[in-house]
């Protein structure tokens, strides 16, 4: 543990002083990456190196537009919205890897530093959830996470983050591009329930921390609002019970920091049938819909129901789990 805080310690010490006002947050950020992933530190190492790292009060279109920089997936609407109503987007990132067009009409790979934006108006504790949050999604999208392929004339091309995957079509004779992405809200669930058990690691320094500054300001958080997340609640609840199965979470774990899909949907389809993991993840998007907007309780509890068969269904075929 105290290996792990140093080297955590001497890598943001090289992007950042103790008299930086977030400094606790990059530190006990990178500490839990470090403990999370330990036989990545050199993989970490870099990425925090080449990070650009944004903490700014205010809204995050606002701070897009102050430092010329453009989210494509950032609804300012919807933002302006949350925060009409006292909330407010927490952060985003966006890892670095993107698509464009070339002169021919084909796919081709661009790549760009990474980004976190984190909004500097959320209390300490959500401050340092959701940039341990966002930087969990830069950590699981980077190795394997472009490909471009063409079948019967259609063009396409893929772009991976963590178990979220983008797909963009090309047709012949046509500017438009459609597209699909899978594993969305299951990928945001993988993500939340790891940065709690990250943010665990983190309290358990309480009291040893070394370095006074980082001390105060884990000091300053609200351990309540840890363990009241209120992002994708009913999501996690229905997810949890499959993510404690110990052969089912080291097939994350181990698979999504480099790049590789294939493991975790054929461990599951060969529990389940084909198609079964997709099918899942979909059931997954609708609840987080249905929360969203129109909170149907009825719909919601058909919903969770046929998660939760699911789960089950794996969890009983998974002889690891039962052992």
């Amino acid at each position: 543990m105290e290996e792990q805080f140093m080297q955590a310690k001497q890598l943001v010490d090289e992007k950042y002083s103790e008299e930086d006002p977030y400094y606790g947050v990059y530190v006990l950020g990178m500490y839990g990456l470090i403990r999370k992933y330990p036989h990545h530190l050199s993989f970490i190492q870099k990425l925090f190196r080449k990070t650009t790292i944004i903490i700014e009060k205010g809204l995050i279109s606002k701070t897009l537009q102050k430092h010329n920089l453009s989210f494509q997936d950032l609804d300012e609407e919807e933002e302006r919205q949350l925060a009409a109503n006292g909330g407010s987007l927490p952060a985003i990132s966006y890892s670095g890897i993107f698509y464009f067009i070339d002169r021919s009409n084909h796919f081709k790979r661009a790549d760009g530093n990474p980004l976190v934006i984190v909004n500097g108006l959320c209390p300490p504790s959500f401050l340092l959830n959701s940039f341990i949050h966002e930087m969990n999604h830069m950590v699981k999208s980077q190795k394997h996470a472009f490909q471009i392929e063409k079948k019967a004339g259609i063009e396409s091309c893929s772009i991976r983050n963590g178990m979220e995957v983008s797909i963009y079509e090309m047709y012949p004779d046509s500017d438009d591009i459609d597209e699909m992405t899978s594993y969305n809200i299951f990928d945001e669930a993988i993500n939340t329930i790891q940065t709690s058990e990250m943010i665990q690691d983190i309290l358990a320094l309480d009291g040893i921390i070394p370095i006074p500054c980082v001390q105060e300001f884990l000091d300053s958080c609200d351990r309540e609002d840890f363990e009241d997340d209120p992002m994708y609640q009913d999501v996690i609840e229905v997810t949890l019970p499959l993510l404690k199965n110990p052969h089912f979470r080291s097939l994350v774990d181990e698979n999504l920091i480099i790049g590789h899909l294939k493991p975790i949907e054929e461990d599951f389809e060969s529990k389940l049938g084909k198609g079964s993991l997709m099918n899942f993840s979909d059931l997954l998007d609708e609840l987080e819909d249905e929360c969203s907007y129109s909170n149907d309780s009825k719909r919601k509890k058909a919903l969770k129901k046929q998660i939760a068969k699911y789960v089950q269904a794996y969890n009983e075929k998974s002889y690891a789990y039962q052992k």
